[in-house]
């Protein structure tokens, strides 16, 4: 079955077959699933933790040394989780408050087997944290506008809050021609956000 070598690639495979490349992409598609939903459970429990300030009963100085000592991740990654969460939970508060699909999460389980996948990247969920009200204000008007037409099937929530988050994440990124933009990728804007405190 294999046609040739490239360097570093192991042998070359002819092409599948469509029943097989059709099976093999819903697997991908799955696992895909799969990784979002492990990735905002990770999150959520980092973010829960946190709240419940863990590191004092197992002698740890703070949150940031607790995360490395423990988990094996940094500080800023452990608020990065944290961000990712409470974005999940923003999102998901919003879908139930517009009376849609309850038990939906924007990227997996809350806690409860089986929760719809939005299709939302933990980048995406980090970028909208700081505009959390406006996009929950957005996604709720948004989806009982959808309720009032009778569209609330999980393909239309999904499309909504993709939506919404891809027009809030457009209006982070600086103008191409904005001329008073930092050409340093943004350090200007990083060195203002003050760092969390434990």
């Amino acid at each position: 079955m294999a046609s040739s070598n490239e360097p570093g690639q192991g042998p070359v495979l002819e092409p599948v077959g469509r029943v097989d490349a059709e099976r093999l992409t819903e697997q991908l598609r799955a696992a895909i699933g799969e990784a979002r939903r492990a990735a905002v459970v990770l999150a959520q429990r980092v973010r829960d933790a946190h709240r419940a300030r863990v590191w004092v009963a197992l002698g740890y100085g703070g949150g940031g040394e607790y995360a490395q000592g423990e988990l094996g991740i940094s500080r800023a990654q452990a608020y990065r989780l944290i961000d990712i969460a409470e974005s999940a939970e923003g999102l998901s508060r919003a879908i139930g408050g517009a009376g849609v699909l309850a038990g939906v999460s924007p990227a997996g389980d809350t806690g409860a087997a089986g929760l719809v996948d939005l299709g939302l990247s933990q980048r995406a969920l980090r970028e909208v944290h700081g505009r959390l009200d406006e996009l929950t204000t957005l996604v709720t008007e948004r989806l009982t506008a959808a309720t009032q037409a009778g569209q609330v099937g999980w393909s239309a929530v999904r499309a909504i809050v993709g939506q919404a988050v891809d027009e809030l994440r457009r209006e982070l990124l600086p103008a191409a021609d904005d001329t008073a933009a930092d050409e340093s990728g943004g350090a200007l804007e990083r060195a203002l956000i003050l760092p969390r405190t434990n």
